[in-house]
């Protein structure tokens, strides 16, 4: 993948992630950034965490068994007045961590949306509140990524 085929929001040396689902806990965010600094709890909002899509990328890839049909996603999508907890931390991303990261988020969009700190009277961290658009996971520092769903609407599981 070249530089140019990257979401717009992964293109920058250092990126703040915001992670809502696998990499919610420290730990588990280790296991794909290892090297990850700043972490910490934060809140989004106008946004509602789901089991919502069906992540084709891990069954692919053997981790869960189509036969007991438990291969629900958790995604994001807009609602407003709703929020959720979620982690954000910072990465130095090379083209090797990009390349890993989108091919772990397949099926997810990465684009800007902002959070807000717990302890900080919920206000924006870092900078203006960007827009939301396609809900999402990842950002650089001072912008704000998120990272949601695509719809598998030309795949069928029966």
């Amino acid at each position: 993948m070249r530089m140019v085929d990257y979401p717009a929001a992964l293109r920058p040396d250092r990126v703040t992630v915001i992670a809502y689902g696998a990499l919610l806990s420290e730990p588990s965010s280790r296991l794909t950034f290892p090297s990850l600094t700043n972490f910490r709890l934060v809140r989004v909002r106008n946004v509602r965490r789901l089991f919502g899509m069906t992540h084709l990328f891990l069954t692919g890839a053997g981790v869960v068994d189509v036969a007991t049909r438990r291969i629900a996603a958790l995604c994001v999508e807009p609602a407003e007045g709703c929020s959720f907890v979620a982690a954000a931390f910072d990465v130095v991303l090379d083209d090797a961590q990009r390349e890993a990261f989108c091919a772990r988020e397949t099926g997810y969009a990465i684009v800007e949306a902002p959070f807000h700190g717990l302890d900080a009277g919920e206000e924006v961290l870092d900078g203006p509140t960007k827009p939301l658009s396609l809900p999402l996971a990842a950002c650089p520092s001072s912008t704000y990524l998120f990272i949601t769903k695509s719809r598998y609407h030309h795949f069928s599981l029966s």
